[in-house]
């Protein structure tokens, strides 16, 4: 959808959720201004499926849902952070409560959500006028295998991306969550997937890339620092379970 013209509004997305429908169904789009800051701050959160990363939905009960949705919203609120990425989301805070109520007194403008495969889902929440959001496969998941996973399959992992336009200048972002191998050896797939995001965009100026890296050791940041990247966490914060250092 095109905005107004003359009226300096970016197309952010619609009104809900876009799903298969029988018949016709009616979205209104959503349009926010596009003026942006020269500065800004990221977060991002494997935010478990608000069930401590041990199930692929929710274990908090409707009657929680006050105690816990101020939790979440205390934390949340606290990172001030303009884009927050959330990894394995759910769409369901309690099974009677969305999460995107319960996660911000005030939801941000431009949200995204993508599919869930198992425990992987990247959701994309942002202040700022983030357009393009959309889902991308990984080629190197084609031929892949987690050779210790008896749950996890490649294809579950994907990356979204984004665009932020900054004192004329786009801001390329990629939100995404790696393949996790639960005998944490050194993980030949998440290392290809984070060759194939540095290969996509060596010859782009400006990319923010962030999510769950499942880094199990420093040296998964090597290539990101080697192709010039400034690093956020280079190994202070190792983000798999029984991380070495």
């Amino acid at each position: 959808p095109a905005a107004p013209a003359g009226s300096n509004q970016v197309f952010i997305g619609w009104d809900r959720e876009v799903v298969p429908v029988e018949g016709d169904a009616v979205y209104t789009a959503r349009f926010m201004s596009a003026d942006c800051p020269s500065s800004f701050t990221v977060a991002t959160w494997n935010i478990g499926h608000f069930a401590n990363g041990n199930a692929k939905d929710t274990r908090i009960s409707d009657d929680a849902y006050e105690t816990k949705a101020a939790e979440y919203r205390t934390y949340l609120s606290g990172l001030n952070a303009d884009i927050v990425c959330l990894n394995e989301y759910s769409r369901q805070f309690t099974p009677s409560h969305a999460a995107k109520e319960a996660l911000f007194a005030e939801e941000p403008p431009v949200r995204f959500i993508g599919e869930q495969r198992h425990f992987s889902c990247n959701a994309v929440y942002s202040k700022l006028p983030l357009q393009n959001l959309q889902i991308h496969e990984y080629e190197c998941n084609k031929d892949a295998v987690l050779i210790y996973s008896s749950t996890n399959q490649a294809y579950y992992y994907y990356y979204v991306t984004g665009e932020l336009v900054v004192g004329g200048e786009t801001v390329h972002f990629v939100f995404t969550h790696l393949a996790f191998d639960e005998k944490r050896t050194p993980d030949t797939v998440c290392m290809a997937q984070i060759a194939e995001l540095i290969n996509l965009y060596r010859d782009v100026d400006h990319v923010v890339m962030m999510g769950d890296w499942n880094a199990y050791h420093k040296f998964y940041f090597d290539p990101f620092a080697d192709a010039g990247y400034s690093l956020g966490n280079y190994g202070e914060i190792l983000t798999c379970t029984g991380s070495a250092t």
